[in-house]
C-alpha cells in the first residue's frame, strides 16, 4: 500500500521516532523511486499487521497532543 503526503521535510525524523518509540517500521517511497510517499508492508499475517496500524495510531494520537 503506498501513501502520499505534501510535507517531504518531516519525513525523516517521523519515521525514526515511530521506529524507536514504537518499533513500527514505515518505509519512505523514495526508497522505491515514488516521491513523497510511504510504504506499509502487509506480506505478514494479519494480526502483525493490525498490530502495527494499532501502534501507528497510537504514534498519530500522542502527536496530535503534544501538537496541542
Amino acid at each position: 500500500m503506498t501513501l502520499t503526503y505534501q510535507a517531504p521535510s518531516f519525513v525523516t525524523a517521523f519515521f525514526d521516532r515511530l521506529m524507536k518509540e514504537y518499533e513500527t517500521l514505515l518505509v519512505p517511497g523514495s526508497c522505491f523511486d515514488i516521491e513523497n510517499s510511504l510504504r506499509i508492508g502487509y506480506a505478514f499475517e494479519t494480526a502483525h499487521l493490525r498490530d502495527g496500524m494499532n501502534q501507528l495510531g497510537k504514534f498519530l494520537a500522542k502527536l496530535e497532543q503534544e501538537a496541542r
